[in-house]
C-alpha cells in the first residue's frame, strides 16, 4: 500500500499499516460482520428465519424456529433443547444467478 501523505511504502505492524518514510499510521479495519455462534441460552433467532444450528451430538443443520420448535422442513420437527447454538447464514455470493 502507498502512504497517502508522502507516497512511501506502508508495512503492516500489528493491526496498523505504517509508512516506512514518514511514519504515518493507518488502522486496518477488521471484518466484524462475520457471523458468530450465539448460545440459545443467550438469545434465539427471529421466528421463521433460517439459521445455521449447532445441535446436540455435534450435528449442524439449517433450521428455523417456529412455535417453540426447530423445523428442517414441514415433516421434521425438533424440540427446542436439540439446538445449543445458532448463527445467521452468510450472504450468498455476489453475481450468482438463480
Amino acid at each position: 500500500m502507498i502512504c497517502p501523505v508522502c507516497r512511501g511504502d506502508m508495512i503492516r505492524e500489528g493491526d496498523n499499516l505504517v509508512c516506512v518514510v514518514c511514519g504515518e499510521e493507518k488502522i486496518i479495519k477488521r471484518n466484524d460482520a462475520q457471523p458468530k455462534w450465539i448460545p440459545v441460552t443467550e438469545r434465539l433467532p427471529d421466528e421463521r428465519k433460517w439459521v445455521l444450528c449447532q445441535c446436540r451430538a455435534n450435528i449442524r443443520m439449517v433450521l428455523r424456529l417456529q412455535n417453540g420448535y426447530w423445523h428442517q422442513d414441514s415433516e421434521h420437527e425438533y424440540m427446542k433443547s436439540f439446538v445449543t447454538h445458532w448463527m445467521s447464514l452468510p450472504e450468498p455470493p455476489k453475481g450468482e444467478e438463480e
